[in-house]
């Protein structure tokens, strides 16, 4: 059994840093407006999985962890080692692929402060922790505090979506899509410059500027109200099942 789970976590840390390599060696190749537009893409496409993954967080907590243990208890109580081998795999390789994702856009951001190589060792050492943490719970070594791990994570998330879509929005009024109503709403670079090593920190979580136009405030606002909104109200229907 715990042979099999470590197969299979360890074939999703192989096949996530596989994809982590793709994107590593074409996804930083474009150039120009092709840059611009990729850079919009990506931000836009990780703020909508996100929410989408957190609003599913929200709607299934209660039952997330009983399920999961439900099918490997099945898959061990069958022998099934292929089962078992393949829950592991597919936890990993889900995590890890949005970890993929979440990193490129980060990188998109962090450029001018962290290399690539710091920026994808970080990344390694999610995908391998999340390997461990896996590994931890379905050998019953671990009782996480779900509750806890749910809230914090939730809050994080919430910040991390609204801070894609200001960088997204960001993009779009490089490209000339839309417009900056004011191209400096406000100037905290005395205080903490978005470009430096502690501001690189803020902004990966919260998509923190020391210079943001209206617009990206603006954009920043809404998806934090409408997100949170989305979450709540996923959460009072997790509540009535």
């Amino acid at each position: 059994g715990i042979a099999g789970i470590w197969a299979g976590a360890a074939l999703g840390v192989l096949a996530s840093v596989a994809l982590g390599g793709i994107v590593r060696a074409y996804g930083f190749a474009w150039e120009g407006p092709a840059e611009k537009w990729m850079e919009l893409g990506v931000f836009s496409l990780a703020a909508v999985l996100l929410t989408q993954m957190l609003v599913w967080m929200q709607k299934n907590k209660r039952v997330l962890r009983g399920e999961i243990e439900r099918r490997a208890e099945e898959a061990l109580t069958r022998r099934a080692w292929g089962g078992v081998a393949a829950i592991a795999f597919l936890g990993v390789l889900r995590e890890g692929a949005e970890t993929v994702l979440f990193l490129w856009s980060i990188m998109l951001q962090q450029t001018e402060t962290m290399s690539h190589a710091s920026l994808l060792a970080a990344g390694v050492g999610g995908i391998v922790l999340a390997a461990g943490l896996a590994w931890l719970f379905f050998a019953g070594i671990s009782r996480l505090p779900v509750a806890w791990f749910f809230r914090v994570s939730t809050v994080l998330l919430v910040l991390l979506i609204s801070g894609l879509a200001a960088s997204a929005v960001h993009g779009a009024i490089e490209l000339g899509l839309v417009p900056p109503l004011v191209k400096s709403l406000w100037d905290t670079s005395w205080f903490l410059d978005h470009k430096s090593l502690a501001g690189t920190a803020v902004r990966t979580l919260t998509g923190y500027r020391s210079k943001p136009a209206l617009t990206e405030v603006l954009a920043y606002a809404a998806t934090l109200a409408v997100v949170s909104l989305l979450v709540r109200r996923a959460g009072r229907a997790s509540a009535h099942n």
